[in-house]
């Protein structure tokens, strides 16, 4: 197997991709890659923890956007101030909120424009979470491949010793 490492050059800015065969590195490199793999491998994961959370957040605000029809207005509700102080408070328009569009900034819309909103936002987070896990992915193979030949060392100098 072998791992390519993108390096940025200083001089013209261009990518430059770098081609390594696993089983020529010596163990001790192989030890580092292994490492720096399962650091990387680590981020990733920890990164598709945090798109979860984010979509389950988007899914969450589009699925309260239900309760806004015809019926609902003037109903009392709760309604958060803090992550654990509600108030109550009353529906007064089932055809508009107010959407929390990023960096604090809250843009009134209609109802339909809001779940198209969060469409978008959602389908953007799957994606992205579809792309790192396919980046996970190929860190798993070259994590697994390095471990194989890692053994293969191990074997060829338990080998080695016992033919001394």
């Amino acid at each position: 197997m072998t791992v390519s490492n993108l390096s940025n050059t200083s001089n013209n800015n261009a990518n430059k991709v770098e081609t390594i065969q696993l089983s020529s590195l010596p163990p001790a490199k192989l030890f580092q890659l292994r490492d720096q793999t399962q650091e990387e491998m680590n981020e990733l994961s920890i990164r598709i923890q945090q798109l979860n959370i984010v979509l389950n957040r988007f899914n969450g605000s589009k699925e309260a956007l239900e309760q806004f029809k015809p019926e609902n207005k003037d109903a009392t509700i709760l309604a958060p101030i803090s992550q654990s102080i509600y108030v109550d408070a009353t529906i007064c328009d089932v055809e508009k909120v107010l959407v929390d569009i990023g960096t604090g900034y809250h843009v009134e819309m209609r109802i339909e424009k809001a779940k198209t909103h969060f469409d978008k936002k959602i389908e953007m987070i799957k994606k992205s979470i579809e792309k790192i896990s396919k980046s996970l992915n190929d860190k798993n193979k070259i994590f697994d491949a390095i471990n194989s030949i890692l053994m293969e060392h191990i074997k060829a100098q338990q080998s080695n010793e016992t033919k001394k």
